[in-house]
């Protein structure tokens, strides 16, 4: 009993400090997402094979109520089983276009189709967005997340997936609960996380991250230097 109470109390205080956080953090997203310019925008979206809906996923990245973005989709090759796929979207959509990043031989494959993807940018874009295929985005989605970089606020900005199990079963419950502790903690030390990554160009060509990326399995923004 005594050892439920010295580890309840921590948990309570966590959880109520996290979600107090995260209100408070999306007021200020939807506060001034609305107000400030919109700077230049790239999503860079590396695939690989096929997933139920992909279609859908896929569009809901380029129907974005943002008037200044592209969506790059980065590809192992034209054999990939997403390439027909991508091909369709590119010809549907004028703001999207396709990498082949060929195959990786220094570094995890994600990180090398990251990396083709950052080269091949706009000169004019100004921010970055790394955003996985697997996840579908609200048409305001792009508008919010990058809103702290636009107000000089962030250099850097993250996201966390949640998840719904459907059917609820008793794994895919103790997923959401294990999601939700996750992204509390997160709150108290803040740092780049799964579903999408947003950052200045500036500031990631400053801290030479590509170069990072080119030698490790992790496609995170932190790393030895």
């Amino acid at each position: 009993m005594l050892w439920f109470l010295l580890t309840l109390g921590p948990l309570f205080t966590a959880l109520v400090v996290g979600l107090t956080r995260i209100r408070t953090d999306k007021k200020h997203r939807v506060r001034t997402g609305r107000t400030i310019p919109n700077a230049p925008v790239e999503i860079l979206v590396p695939l690989k094979g096929r997933i139920p809906e992909q279609e859908t996923i896929l569009k809901s990245l380029l129907e974005q109520r943002y008037p200044n973005y592209h969506v790059v989709f980065v590809l192992e090759s034209e054999e990939d089983p997403g390439n027909a796929i991508v091909n369709e979207l590119c010809e549907g959509y004028s703001h999207a276009r396709k990498v082949i990043s060929g195959i990786s031989h220094e570094c995890a494959q994600k990180n090398h189709s990251l990396v083709a993807g950052v080269r091949s940018l706009r000169p004019e874009t100004e921010m970055i967005v790394f955003c996985d295929s697997t996840n579908a985005a609200a048409p305001d989605w792009l508008e919010y997340f990058t809103a702290p970089l636009r107000a000089g606020d962030a250099q850097v900005v993250t996201t966390f997936r949640a998840f719904d199990p459907r059917p609820a079963t008793l794994a895919g419950v103790c997923q959401a609960i294990y999601a939700s502790f996750i992204l509390i903690l997160l709150m108290f030390k803040p740092k780049p996380w799964g579903g999408a990554t947003g950052i200045l160009r500036r500031t990631f060509e400053t801290l030479d991250v590509a170069k990072v990326w080119s030698h490790t399995v992790v496609a995170g923004l932190v790393g030895k230097r």
